[in-house]
């Protein structure tokens, strides 16, 4: 603890070892007033007088020195730390200021930007809802088709072959027309090939018969020539000419025949 100050300087501490007057009284626990008034009124030489008062303001001086380099060391101490201070403050003041406005902009910016984001995030979440919906049905029907593909290649490989029998079939239809198609020219042309005999043979028919009607009207005269003639002629003679008669109306019918 400091001793007694003069003037706001320290004069003593209470580490200082008290010191003893010539009478035998502790000089270090005094006062300078009380040390003067020792000094004048107490006994002792003027030397030791002196030499007391040389020793006590030697004493506080170099208290004074001492207090004031510790004075001076903390006033610089308080001026750094008031400059400390003051700069810590004003970075104080703009990280403040810097917070304000990072709190304006979050309150301006971000939260508007977030509140839209929320809403297209919850958006999405709605939409992933409805496509997983959708995904869901278009996997059922997914394997609808399959099953349904499934069916209709089978039943177009059976259609495929059945078109493949077909196509044979008809390739030996289509044969078999060709075959019978030449088979028909052919009967047209023995067809036509007959007609033309027959025209041929009926002409030659027709010929013959009116040959032989010819003929049969000469017989028939000359029958009729030979008759008339038989009655004016003897028996044997007419049996004759009735055997004549006879051969030629045979060989009349031959020829018609």
């Amino acid at each position: 603890a400091a001793g007694h100050d003069v003037g706001g300087v320290s004069l003593g501490s209470a580490g200082t070892r008290p010191r003893t007057a010539p009478g035998g009284a502790a000089t270090g626990s005094m006062t300078p007033l009380e040390r003067e008034s020792q000094i004048s009124y107490g006994g002792g030489s003027p030397v030791l007088r002196k030499k007391l008062f040389d020793q006590n303001v030697a004493e506080w001086g170099s208290r004074y020195q001492k207090n004031k380099k510790q004075l001076d060391t903390i006033s610089r101490e308080c001026q750094n730390l008031r400059s400390e201070a003051a700069k810590q403050q004003q970075e104080l003041d703009g990280k403040i200021e810097h917070f304000d406005q990072m709190e304006a902009r979050f309150n301006n910016e971000v939260m508007p930007k977030f509140g839209d984001a929320k809403s297209r995030e919850e958006a999405a979440r709605q939409e992933r809802h409805h496509l997983q919906v959708d995904l869901s049905e278009n996997r059922k029907l997914k394997v609808q088709l399959s099953r349904d593909r499934k069916i209709l290649c089978a039943d177009f490989e059976r259609k495929h072959s059945e078109l493949g029998r077909g196509a044979e079939t008809r390739d030996r239809l289509e044969a078999q027309l060709g075959s019978f198609t030449l088979q028909r020219q052919q009967v047209t042309s023995e067809r036509q090939r007959m007609e033309r005999e027959l025209d041929l043979v009926s002409h030659n028919l027709r010929r013959h018969t009116e040959l032989a009607d010819e003929a049969h009207h000469e017989t028939e005269r000359t029958c009729g020539g030979i008759k008339t003639s038989v009655h004016h002629m003897n028996p044997s003679i007419r049996l004759e000419s009735s055997t004549l008669s006879h051969e030629a109306i045979a060989m009349e019918e031959k020829m018609a025949k």
